[in-house]
């Protein structure tokens, strides 16, 4: 009886969470009812794991990153949390977006605001690092159909105001915040 009751007593999860079957989590020990939302649970289905680089929408992405321009199917590679939510409110169109293992919580957070027929990858850290060109990648990158503008559309808008024109600039955040 002594064993049994030191066996019990050993709890090899005390430290750990996970989410039983039966929709209950076990977090440190206690057991607490899970209520999954069916948003979290077919969002999380929608993350397609991508192992290799050969993936054709993985080089898509690379190559937009890589030549800095548009790609052949007229999409734009953007990578980070706030330009991907700000893609997502400006209503661009998204051809895919590619979440690291690590941006677990960036997939939970922006899963349920795009749409279900675009393409939503998984890629291992290793692997997302060597897509994107950012030295501490963020975790999220997409390729997006950008709006397309005539000049005689900017100018007109630029009655309103000054009108500022940039090009090439590697870090927008050099522009300010």
């Amino acid at each position: 009886e002594a064993k049994d009751s030191q066996r019990a007593e050993r709890k090899p999860w005390a430290h750990s969470t996970c989410i039983l079957e039966t929709g209950m989590i076990l977090a440190n020990g206690n057991r607490v009812k899970h209520e999954p939302t069916k948003t979290s649970q077919n969002d999380a289905g929608r993350l397609r794991p991508i192992e290799g680089r050969h993936n054709a929408l993985v080089k898509e992405l690379r190559r937009a990153f890589a030549h800095g321009e548009l790609t052949q199917q007229g999409y734009c590679a953007i990578e980070g949390l706030r330009i991907v939510e700000e893609a997502i409110r400006s209503g661009l169109k998204f051809g895919a977006v590619f979440f690291s293992s690590s941006g677990g919580s960036k997939a939970e957070r922006l899963l349920p605001q795009i749409g279900n027929r675009v393409d939503t990858l998984l890629l291992p850290d290793k692997l997302f690092a060597d897509v994107v060109p950012s030295e501490t990648p963020q975790g999220v990158a997409a390729l997006v159909r950008c709006k397309e503008f005539s000049l005689s559309d900017v100018l007109a808008r630029a009655q309103n105001g000054p009108l500022l024109t940039i090009a090439g600039v590697q870090d927008t955040g050099n522009l300010g915040t």
